[in-house]
């Protein structure tokens, strides 16, 4: 009976935290999103998502950078010592200035960095939810806006870096407590005491570091991939790509877009301060044929342009009714005569547009209760002295369907984003 107990109770704890994301060769798994709709954005040691409730995200610090965090050789057990020195200045009620030398580099990620023109002003401090201990650093980025807290830990001499989006508000402060620990939930020994606001995008917040899990790295690097299951692929993508995967249910339809290209890319786009804000598919389409977006595109497009040099766009739907794609299957000699047409009329709008082509190839057929088409092309923008090398391709079966676009910039030869559909997987369903 004891162990019928026992039994049940580990399994309620492990219902209760399930991953979204794993990474092998870093060692470390992340909390799920906690809606159906959301979007991830993966890199080779980094993951992070936004959906309706809070924004998540955790880094593996390359070791050279983790050597600067504490400016000696990493160790977990170099973080553990630091954690508690720390953890007793804060007990003891030590200024934050003094505190604050603990670390010889409080912003290590090569992606969250801050120039050294900067300065910025932060605070750090020694806190823990569930298991999980954290080195907090806590930075104030502009007068008026709520500080953005760097959260580290340490598991297999590994180093991590953690966001969770939440403003913590003290309701009922325990006592003894310092005025630098107001807003940590259970305070540096523990969530034992919870005096947050009672949100629910705070407390998912909390849920994601305290879940926040650490595993041993494997010693050879596992491949790293998007994957789509309603499409069946797998596509392997370079150390150096990153990719954005958005999952919602959209008027009942599962609904899956992924877009990967090189970081730098995206972080031109970030710098730029275009996106943002995108969670879900209504508003990725509202945002897409606004006015507002029209007029940045136009007045930004040689800018756009440049951003977009390699990348690949995969985008699945499984529809909720069965009977969909019907239409399509009922008359295949007339739809695939329409589907020609329709890649005819995109040729002709291109021409008018004064786009250049140099080469216009394409397919369709539907039969057999299935249908496909391809599109291989390359277009000159207008008064550009580049050409883009794109191929389209799409597919539906029964309910489900998917399109992918691959698209380089081919000035320097290269066509990597097309070599990499070109080597995409088949997935089992």
């Amino acid at each position: 009976m004891r162990k019928i107990l026992f039994m049940a109770l580990l399994l309620v704890q492990l219902a209760a935290t399930s991953f979204a994301y794993t990474n092998k060769t870093d060692g470390f798994k992340t909390p799920e999103p906690s809606s159906d709709s959301y979007i991830e954005a993966v890199g080779r040691h980094f993951y992070g998502f936004n959906d309706e409730n809070t924004g998540a995200y955790a880094e593996a610090i390359l070791p050279e950078q983790a050597d600067k965090f504490l400016g000696a050789a990493f160790s977990t057990e170099a973080f553990n010592k630091k954690y508690n020195d720390i953890l007793l200045l804060q007990r003891n009620g030590i200024s934050t200035e003094r505190i604050n030398k603990q670390l010889a580099g409080p912003f290590v990620s090569p992606i969250i960095a801050f120039t050294d023109a900067e300065e910025p002003d932060y605070s750090v401090s020694a806190q823990k939810f569930g298991k999980n201990k954290y080195i907090a650093v806590s930075v104030n980025l502009e007068e008026g806006t709520k500080p953005l807290t760097l959260y580290y830990t340490s598991a297999n001499d590994r180093l991590y870096l953690l966001l969770a989006d939440a403003t913590f508000v003290n309701e009922a402060r325990p006592q003894n407590v310092p005025e630098e620990s107001i807003g940590i939930i259970g305070g540096a020994d523990g969530p034992t005491e919870i005096y947050v606001s009672g949100e629910q995008p705070q407390k998912n917040a909390a849920k994601f570091l305290k879940g926040f899990k650490a595993i041993p790295p494997k010693a050879e690097e596992a491949a790293f991939a998007i994957t789509d299951k309603t499409a069946g692929y797998g596509i392997t993508l370079p150390e150096d790509w990153v990719y954005l995967q958005l999952h919602d249910d959209y008027n009942s339809d599962q609904v899956t877009v992924s877009f990967a290209m090189p970081q730098n890319a995206w972080e031109k786009i970030a710098e730029a301060g275009f996106g943002g804000g995108v969670n879900d598919l209504h508003t990725a389409v509202n945002v897409a044929t606004s006015q507002t977006a029209a007029n940045a595109v136009a007045e930004n497009e040689d800018k756009l342009l440049e951003f977009f040099r390699h990348g690949i766009m995969l985008c699945s739907v499984k529809f909720a009714d069965e009977d969909e794609l019907a239409d399509l299957y009922a008359k295949p000699e007339q739809n695939t005569a329409d589907i020609k047409q329709g890649l005819e009329s995109l040729k002709d709008y291109f021409a008018n547009k004064n786009v250049e082509i140099t080469n216009y190839e394409y397919d369709a057929l539907v039969k057999d209760g299935q249908g496909s088409l391809y599109l291989r092309t390359e277009l000159s923008p207008v008064n550009a002295a580049f050409t883009y090398k794109i191929f389209a391709e799409a597919k539906t079966l029964g309910n489900r369907g998917w399109l992918a676009i691959a698209f380089d910039r081919t000035e320097d030869g290269a066509t990597p984003a097309f070599n990499l559909w070109n080597d995409k997987l088949k997935l089992k369903k």
